[in-house]
């Protein structure tokens, strides 16, 4: 038990502080990610797992380590692994000098266990410094762990926006005037600047797809950049289900899956509705396509059987039977008594 209450003490006020703020710092986001009930017990479960390295390392002390840095230290290593070679900003200091760099975040994840190690290794008896580096294992662990059996959208700017942040973009004039800015730099080739002017649009208009659009294509110049990945899940996220936003959909789709660096980012729950959306205007190869890789999940996402069953009719209906035959496995799984699942075996069967 006191593994996990000793997280719940501090020292002193300051130390209390320090602490809360980089919980929130890198909490926020992960909650984001996580939803608040993984995300607190993987945050008892980084607590305790700090205090197990600390018990061992040490034992005979005269008694443990208190304070909530070891499992703070879990939320970095998880937030870590969440963005894996995504490169993300992060302070260093070396003796007198410091600066900022932007480093993959997988490559800090080591650095940081090993200056851990090497702290404790020089001795500070007043810092748990093997309470932080097991805060680090363990969420090391845990967000490998979760992410084998579920997809995260990983935060970003534009998801982590405060109102403050809104009411700041509105300062910069109203609608018109970011369209006019952003296609301002357009013309002058500056695409960067455009994204940018193009996202505080979004931020005023979420559902002009004219909008969505002129973002995308700006920020596709950068296609490893947190932007162009917001860009396409906002075009991906739309719910309105007229023919020009499906195409829409399906354009930015192929360019997405083509040009985006390291690699898309597309959850569960997008990818299905993206794949009810191509079945829509007969994009059947992207619908397949999205669908086969659902169908490797370990877990599908919500009314899947109902989504098997729409491509099954849709091609069917298109007069691709063979291809329809090729879900009928599929079908027998989620969807075994539905009327198109025993025509399709009647089919096979003749």
């Amino acid at each position: 038990m006191t593994w996990l209450t000793s997280t719940f003490l501090h020292g002193s006020a300051g130390h209390l502080f320090g602490n809360m703020v980089f919980l929130f710092m890198f909490g926020f986001a992960l909650e984001r990610a996580l939803g608040p009930l993984l995300y607190l017990v993987c945050y008892l479960l980084g607590g305790v797992g700090a205090s197990a390295l600390a018990v061992w390392a040490y034992q005979g002390m005269g008694g443990l380590g208190l304070g909530a840095s070891g499992a703070v230290s879990a939320l970095m290593s998880m937030y870590v692994v969440l963005y894996g070679l995504r490169r993300i900003p992060f302070f260093y200091m070396v003796l007198f000098y410091f600066n900022f760099a932007r480093w993959p975040a997988l490559v800090v994840l080591p650095v940081w266990m090993a200056w851990e190690g090497v702290q404790h290794l020089m001795g500070n008896g007043h810092v748990a410094y093997m309470a932080h580096l097991g805060g680090l294992v363990t969420g090391a662990l845990l967000m490998g762990g979760l992410k084998l059996t579920r997809r995260f959208e990983v935060p970003d700017d534009s998801d982590v926006a405060t109102a403050d942040q809104s009411k700041a973009a509105a300062g910069h004039g109203d609608l018109a005037m970011l369209t006019q800015r952003a296609r301002d730099h357009a013309d002058a080739l500056r695409f960067t600047e455009a994204a940018r002017a193009w996202k505080q649009a979004a931020r005023l208009a979420p559902r002009d797809t004219d909008i969505l659009q002129a973002w995308f294509n700006c920020a596709r110049h950068e296609p490893a950049s947190d932007g162009f990945h917001a860009a396409a899940r906002q075009i991906f996220k739309l719910t309105v289900r007229d023919a020009s936003t499906q195409h829409l959909q399906h354009r930015c789709f192929r360019t997405y899956l083509e040009t985006a660096k390291p690699s898309v980012r597309i959850s569960p729950a997008t990818m299905q509705s993206l794949l009810r959306a191509f079945i829509a205007v007969d994009e059947w190869r992207d619908a397949q396509g999205l669908a086969q890789a659902l169908t490797r999940m370990n877990t599908p996402p919500d009314g899947w059987s109902d989504t098997i069953e729409l491509l099954v009719t849709g091609l069917a209906r298109a007069g691709r039977t063979d291809e329809a035959r090729h879900w009928l496995p599929e079908l027998q799984r989620h969807a075994p008594q539905r009327e198109v699942t025993r025509w399709l075996e009647k089919t096979v069967r003749a």
